[in-house]
């Protein structure tokens, strides 16, 4: 599973850089709409690490990802508000990234469970 893990890793690790970049030089009205792109690499990454280091433990794995899923709806919320983005494409791209990381807490622990049972 370390190959997995370091592709989650690697994967997620130059998604949230490219991602945070383009946050950066982008304009203030289009910058917005990476903010769940960063969040979901923070994810992967933070998946990588709980496979890499083989540390299978269900509960706190979902408690992060929960916590770092919470903290992009507030991010989110608050910026929208003040800001001049297009609220329908912004909620639907939070909605989809939402759903993946959903499924990804789903899906992760299941796997580790068939690993344990090896």
């Amino acid at each position: 599973m370390a190959r997995k893990g370091s592709a989650a890793i690697i994967t997620g690790g130059l998604g949230l850089i490219w991602s945070s970049l383009f946050y950066l030089i982008s304009t203030p009205a289009s910058s917005y709409y990476y903010i769940p792109l960063i969040f979901s690499f923070l994810i992967l990454f933070i998946s990588g690490i709980f496979e890499i280091r083989e540390y299978y433990n269900k509960h706190l794995y979902q408690i992060v990802i929960t916590t770092i899923l919470v903290i992009m709806w507030l991010i989110i919320y608050i910026q929208s508000l003040s800001s001049g983005v297009d609220k329908t494409i912004y909620y639907i791209e939070t909605g989809l990234f939402t759903i993946l990381i959903i499924a990804l807490i789903i899906y992760a622990p299941k796997t580790w469970g068939k690993i344990e049972k090896k």
